[in-house]
């Protein structure tokens, strides 16, 4: 809560000017909107009480107290969505591994024509080639999902 306004403006409750001799609070977040203290829905009791709080925590107008509810509420379900996609992509990569492993040649002990348990060692090459595909997919999923949640801002 600040007393004389050193900033130049209106007070965004009743659009009058804010005073010098007006008491007044200004948005710390996004805005920096000024208010009168008479215009908000705190009675003046609660204010005087919180004046000595508000240099530490600050005060958030009605506005961006919204636009940041709606904010979280985007991050949350993209959170959601990609907690999803990841759980998705586990899963096939874990199929793929098994399918893998069910499919790979039996290792053989000795030297038959060439390494022993090469064909195992190029099918492991192929599931490592393919979950890292699966996580390069799943990781330009979730730049394109947060990139749209991040514009919708």
């Amino acid at each position: 809560m600040e007393r004389g306004c050193q900033d130049e403006g209106e007070c965004s409750g009743c659009l009058n000017a804010i005073g010098k001799s007006d008491t007044y609070l200004k948005c710390d977040v996004l805005c920096a909107s000024l208010i009168h203290v008479e215009c908000t829905p705190v009675p003046n009791e609660v204010h005087k009480a919180l004046t000595k709080y508000l240099s530490v925590v600050g005060y958030v107008c009605e506005e961006c107290r919204s636009s940041m509810k709606a904010t979280h509420y985007r991050l949350y379900t993209a959170v959601n969505v990609l907690t999803e996609e990841l759980a998705k992509q586990r899963a096939e990569v874990e199929q793929l591994q098994l399918k893998d492993i069910n499919h790979s040649p039996p290792m053989t002990t000795g030297l038959q024509g060439g390494d022993a348990g090469g064909d195992g060692a190029n099918t492991t090459r192929e599931a490592n080639h393919r979950e890292a595909w699966c996580l390069l997919n799943l990781l330009s999923t979730s730049k394109y999902l947060l990139t749209n949640v991040a514009s919708e801002m």
